[in-house]
């Protein structure tokens, strides 16, 4: 035992003798500059405090392997330890330890406590943030700027630290505070994806979602008739789950409850800044006279009905009650569908308005002009803070879409109206979205930073030797998509697999020679293995064009005019392309999950003309010959033997009821409350969205045949419900 403690006690005074001497070296270079690593002083310590919470011990491990790869010294030459009495003088202090003291802008009130800092003195750094939990910001502003450090996309590919030999600071104190309070891109998931996320100081400061189907479920409704919606003349209580409804907004009681059910919220979590009020993601709101009569005489913006003024006056009323028990608390709130637009009235200064629009439709200059004025009204709207909604997609697009021109120019614009919280579905394919998410983050940080001069960074960083045809590249994609024909159209060509229209084969020959061009200039490991990364996606954009093209000649491939022989071929073609799609995606999900983010390809597999095709080569001697040498064709398509195919084109019935449309009945559309436009009871059901100008009718046409006609439509629907054999064709 007496030999431990001696040996204990030597052990202690290395550690003292050592701290002391940093300490009178540091002394007489307070005033000048703190060297954080160089030839003679290779490394220094990382303290957190003694409590340290999991954001400073990130923090601390985001220096430490930054500095190590600046320097090109092992990571241990920066350790990690806990503040302590005795620890070194010398070295990198973040978070809230003892001796960095509070931030400079200790006591903003949430969620304006978003300065960072990084103080150099006393022979030492001291990184902070106003924020604890935010220091994270802190470290990657001050590595930064400090070392050019840059996180371009997730993992390894996408992060460039130049090698440098030294770090000398100057003793003085830098801060900042950025532009936007809650800076947020959705869909960046996974290990890669969260450390991106952090170390490009995203944040997300405020709860939102469509959140009403949470606050008004189906045992409150019962309990309370009066907040369910009607529908049709009667009460409409929703299953558990269901979205397309809201609640009777002109219920003091649903005001009432919605309220309750916030305050309950903030009281569980007294550190909870902000509850969901949104509306359900639906347009089915209460159709009852009470109702009908607040929103008329009829108003629509962007050509839907709009109903800001009955959705914000319940929101003021919930908002209201929160605020005598909740005064700092916030109330996030889509203007989002049919409340896109300001109301009559000021909004009460704890709702929080996030503005939905999808601003790659800037391109068309008087949307552009009508968004811009929307946004400035609602930043007078009388919220104390405005935030936008945009939609950066990424999944489920697999044609290249950066929309650079849009983030260039739609968030230093929203800065200077006043939003000050940003949130973009986003879910990036890195391969084929470029610099979008990097860019956007960037601004959302410093929107008076210069777009162009970021992107000029990103190219000359980023590519290297190869970004000459990599700037190429995308410009292509930001002219395709700027150029395409209007009107303006919301989110076009999401989830449509007919979204192969948006590259003319011109561009597409165009995207890979400037691919083959970046891949000849690669000279570095690093720049190779980028274009490669992208290369994989945009083959993937190539195996879909090449589905959807065969698909499209199959389809259009039809008896009588047509050969048996080519409408097999056009087949085999389609299924051809169909497979190497689905593989070539699934192989890249494999070994590049970056570079394609995860989606449901049945989306765009859905359209088959398989069993069309196959019943019009059973029609025929030749086509039947041909069914019956490739057999497993069908089999594997279909699910059916040529025979029984040929059984169902000579024996097949008629399934559907009233085929000639004599017992339909339409019902007039003008009234935003008509979504079903079928009389009830009828066997066919027709249903659609409320649109300015919509009308649907069915007349009488030549020759005694019906003729259904609908004009200024958004999305309708006609069809009906039949039984089938089970087991049967």
């Amino acid at each position: 035992m007496l030999h431990r403690a001696i040996v204990w006690v030597v052990t202690v005074a290395v550690v003292v003798t050592a701290a002391l001497a940093w300490t009178r070296h540091d002394a007489a270079l307070a005033e000048t500059s703190v060297t954080v690593f160089s030839a003679r002083r290779p490394g220094a310590p990382i303290v957190v405090p003694a409590d340290a919470i999991d954001a400073e011990r990130q923090a601390a491990a985001m220096l430490r392997e930054t500095l190590a790869d600046a320097s090109g010294l092992p990571a241990s030459r920066f350790p990690i330890v806990r503040e302590r009495r005795g620890v070194a003088r010398r070295g990198i202090f973040v978070g809230a330890t003892a001796r960095g003291g509070s931030p400079s802008g200790s006591g903003s009130k949430p969620p304006f406590d978003t300065e960072v800092s990084a103080v150099v003195r006393d022979g030492a750094v001291f990184i902070r943030s106003e924020r604890r939990e935010s220091v994270a910001h802190a470290a990657s502003w001050f590595l930064e700027k400090e070392l050019e450090a840059r996180w371009f996309m997730p993992g390894p590919l996408g992060q460039n630290v130049p090698r440098r030999a030294a770090l000398r600071l100057k003793a003085g104190t830098a801060t900042f505070r950025p532009g936007f309070i809650s800076r947020d891109l959705g869909g960046i998931g996974g290990v890669p994806g969260r450390e991106w996320y952090a170390r490009n100081r995203l944040e997300a400061r405020f709860d939102h979602s469509h959140n009403l189907v949470n606050i008004f479920r189906p045992e409150d409704f019962a309990r309370t008739p009066e907040m369910a919606p009607m529908r049709g003349g009667a009460r409409f209580i929703p299953a558990a789950g269901e979205q397309n409804f809201q609640p009777n907004m002109l219920s003091a009681a649903a005001a009432q409850h919605a309220a309750t059910v916030a305050n309950r919220a903030f009281a569980a979590d007294p550190k909870r800044l902000s509850y969901s009020l949104s509306t359900n993601d639906g347009y089915r709101y209460d159709d009852s006279a009470e109702t009908l009569a607040a929103v008329s005489p009829a108003r629509f913006f962007r050509h839907r009905p709009d109903y800001s003024n009955l959705v914000f006056k319940f929101t003021n009323d919930v908002a209201e009650i929160v605020a005598k028990t909740n005064p700092e608390r916030y109330l996030p709130a889509y203007a989002y569908y049919w409340c896109e637009n300001t109301p009559d009235f000021p909004v009460a200064k704890n709702v929080v308005p996030f503005l939905t629009a999808d601003r790659s439709q800037w391109s068309y200059p008087e949307f552009a002009a009508e968004d811009r004025a929307l946004i400035e009204r609602w930043c007078r709207s009388g919220a104390e803070i405005v935030g936008v909604y945009d939609y950066f997609y990424g999944n489920p697009f697999f044609s290249p879409r950066p929309t650079l021109y849009a983030v260039k120019a739609s968030i230093p614009f929203q800065h200077r109206a006043g939003v000050r919280a940003f949130f973009a579905e986003t879910s990036p394919n890195w391969s084929l979205d470029g610099p979008k998410p990097w860019l956007a983050a960037q601004l959302l940080w410093d929107p008076a930073q210069n777009p162009e001069a970021l992107l000029d960074t990103y190219y000359r960083e980023f590519w290297g030797e190869a970004a000459e045809p990599m700037r190429a590249f995308f410009a292509i994609c930001e002219r395709v998509w700027q150029q395409q024909p209007g009107p303006a159209l919301w989110l076009r060509f999401y989830q449509d697999d007919d979204q192969a229209r948006i590259y003319p084969p011109a561009a597409r020959a165009e995207l890979r020679a400037q691919l083959t061009r970046a891949a000849s200039a690669a000279t570095t490991d690093a720049v190779r293995a980028r274009v490669d990364f992208v290369a994989r996606g945009l083959g993937i954009s190539e195996a879909f064009w090449a589905f959807a093209a065969a698909r499209d000649r199959a389809g259009m491939v039809t008896p009588p005019t047509a050969e048996p022989a080519a409408l097999f071929d056009a087949w085999q073609v389609y299924r051809k392309t169909r497979d190497a799609f689905v593989q070539g995606f699934a192989r890249v999900q494999q070994e590049q999950p970056l570079a394609m983010a995860p989606q449901n390809l049945e989306i765009y597999l859905r359209h088959q003309p398989d069993s069309r095709i196959a019943r019009e080569l059973s029609r025929t001697p030749s086509g039947r010959a041909l069914l019956e040498g490739k057999a497993e064709l069908a089999k594997a398509t279909l699910g059916a033997t040529p025979r029984e195919i040929d059984a169902v084109v000579a024996g097949g019935v008629e399934a559907l009821i009233d085929p000639d449309w004599r017992q339909v009945r339409t019902k007039p559309v003008g009234s935003s409350a008509t979504i079903e436009w079928t009389e009830a009871g009828s066997q066919w059901r027709g249903s659609g969205e409320p649109w300015e100008g919509r009308t649907v009718e069915l007349k009488e046409g030549a020759g005694g045949r019906r003729v259904l006609r609908m004009a200024s439509c958004r999305t309708e629907g006609v069809g009906q419900w039949v039984p089938a054999t089970p087991g049967a064709l």
